[in-house]
């Protein structure tokens, strides 16, 4: 892989020429050909940064989520074999061999550390703009809550379901997908202001019926601040460990100094609260689940469901049991589910279908898995007036 540099214009010695669309410095100790510090650019940058449209979420929240990968992992970083077990899984990776770098624990806690910070800030950006499709689910859940209180065929509800828990479902998930829901939960915290959650300690069942009526969505995305995930992840790889020790690192403050101020002390505060996510792990290849296995996976409610950087993947498995996986998903998952498919073309941009073996863009071909459609046969051409 080549390392891409910087043009000339930003190495080496400024130019002479004037640029009528740059600032023109006057005032006392101002040289008339005087070039911008390091130090200057370097604001000028982050301040470009911080206006640019494009920059999703926040720089404070992408310097929070790489430290929970320095703080969980800071014995890794220090070790001496760190550089060559990441030769040895960037080989791997190579030759797609998967089972090989990901057959280790010390390969998961290399990848983790090399490959998993990016594509945490990545998806975090994703879910965050996904915010008002996720929102749909959280009524659908708020409403089933509120249904059944007032049926009497469910007990009083916990502050958790109050709070809106959301079943999240990543397959091929580890590390980066683990980081990225705490990402999404500080963000719709942070993001937005709502009024404060009601309390079970009433006894009226019409009072909790009220409650929930105010927890409907109303007010935009305001009422997702209110978000809890139950996250189920799962992976051929064996990533429970890891995982956890993520898991751990979002809802536990981070390490200081002993040398920290009393303030910076009492300012310290976990990423997430522990009730905000709650997190299962199964190291099985999804390829070889059964039909119950499937919808069990999957639940009986509106579900998020999540396949990132995962199908090319799969697609190396079984290009047969992948397409059976996707139309199985279709079928099983509930109305208002939302399904999120994020991959790179890689060696699979086209898939062969029919007898013809005619290749159609992956686009295409998983629209089709998904929506149910599929491109009607052409017909010959038998003659005017016939069909």
């Amino acid at each position: 892989m080549k390392r891409n540099t910087r043009s000339g214009k930003d190495q080496g010695k400024a130019s002479g020429k004037k640029n009528s669309s740059q600032p023109v410095l006057r005032g006392p100790g101002t040289a008339k050909n005087s070039t911008p510090s390091a130090k200057s650019k370097a604001v000028r940058e982050q301040n470009r940064s911080l206006s640019n449209p494009d920059h999703v979420i926040s720089v404070k929240l992408e310097q929070l989520l790489l430290n929970i990968f320095l703080d969980t992992f800071a014995d890794i970083l220090s070790s001496n074999s760190l550089k060559t077990t990441l030769q040895e899984v960037k080989s791997a990776l190579f030759d797609r061999d998967f089972t090989r770098a990901f057959g280790k624990d010390e390969y998961l806690e290399a990848y983790s550390i090399r490959w998993s910070p990016s594509r945490a800030l990545c998806y975090t950006s994703i879910l965050v703009q996904l915010q008002g499709h996720l929102e749909p689910l959280f009524q659908a859940h708020s409403q089933e809550t509120a249904a059944d209180v007032a049926s009497g065929n469910n007990e009083l509800p916990s502050r958790e379901s109050l709070q809106r828990t959301l079943d999240v479902v990543c397959i091929g998930g580890g590390a980066a997908e683990m980081v990225a829901c705490g990402g999404l939960l500080w963000s719709l915290w942070h993001g937005s202001s709502t009024p404060a959650l009601p309390t079970t300690s009433a006894k009226d069942e019409n009072s909790i019926t009220e409650s929930l009526t105010d927890l409907q969505i109303s007010d935009g995305l305001s009422t997702l601040k209110n978000a809890n995930f139950s996250a189920t992840l799962i992976d051929v790889a064996q990533w429970g460990a890891i995982v956890q020790r993520l898991q751990e690192g979002l809802i536990t403050p981070p390490p200081l100094s002993k040398y920290a101020s009393t303030a910076a002390k009492e300012a310290n505060s976990a990423l997430i609260h522990p009730e905000q996510l709650k997190t299962r792990f199964y190291a099985k290849d999804v390829l070889d689940f059964k039909e119950a296995e499937l919808r069990d996976l999957i639940g009986q409610r509106p579900t998020f469901l999540t396949l990132l950087f995962t199908l090319n993947e799969l697609y190396t498995a079984s290009i047969g049991k992948t397409t059976k996986l996707l139309l199985d998903i279709t079928s099983y998952m509930k109305p208002g589910s939302l399904l999120l498919v994020v991959d790179s073309p890689g060696s699979y941009s086209e898939t062969t279908v029919g007898v013809e073996s005619k290749k159609v863009p992956d686009e295409v071909a998983h629209g089709s898995y998904i929506t149910g459609y599929v491109e009607p046969r052409k017909q010959p051409n038998v003659g005017q007036g016939c069909v």
